[in-house]
């Protein structure tokens, strides 16, 4: 990455922190830690094995692929995305960028044929979805939803791990590195093995 391009990146950053930190949004107490820093993460170390990927495309998409759902949780799908674009806009990202962003986010969204997207929205979403599976994911889940009976609370779990493996995981190096961890969360999420002492 060039100057200009972390110096975007930076302003994104503490643009994106300081909104999540609002209390109207659900996840406002978690969400930085124990999410995006992780997708960051995982992201990061993906770029170092796809060198051909555009890491700074990478990092924006990490920062934005959520920012529809910070703003407003119950229409974070819109395919529009006028509050990112207008983030966007404020920070000094370029018009034809923002409207490459804006077109990926879609992509990523859809959730369809992910496996033949471009390599940087595999990444984001491979790192998003493995990003479900460690620290406390799971758990922040059921403290958000306590009126949820602790079957529905299960079923929820197993439908988004589902999406997550057979969606948004697309990178091979990520299956590998996660499965150990799905295995752990479809136990937590009720599918339990026929041994135990194996």
């Amino acid at each position: 990455m060039n100057i200009e391009e972390q110096q975007l990146l930076d302003k994104l950053r503490l643009a994106v922190k300081e909104r999540s930190d609002d209390d109207n949004f659900v996840h406002h107490k978690w969400f930085i830690k124990y999410h995006l820093e992780i997708v960051e993460n995982i992201a990061t170390e993906l770029c170092e094995k796809y060198l051909d990927a555009n890491r700074f495309k990478v990092l924006v998409l990490t920062w934005l692929h959520d920012y529809e759902k910070i703003i407003d949780f119950d229409n974070q799908y819109n395919t529009e995305l006028e509050a990112t674009k207008d983030l966007m806009r404020m920070i000094g990202f370029k018009s034809d960028f923002i409207e490459e962003i804006a077109i990926d986010l879609n992509t990523y969204n859809a959730k369809e044929n992910l496996q033949v997207a471009s390599i940087e929205i595999q990444i984001v979403s491979s790192s998003d979805a493995a990003s479900h599976s460690v620290g406390p994911f799971v758990c922040l889940y059921w403290y958000e939803n306590p009126t949820l009976s602790v079957d529905e609370l299960m079923a929820a779990n197993i439908r988004k791990i589902s999406v997550d493996w057979e969606k948004k995981i697309t990178l091979p190096e990520v299956k590998e590195a996660f499965a150990k961890y799905r295995a752990f969360n479809l136990q937590v999420a009720g599918q339990l093995p026929e041994k135990y002492l194996i």
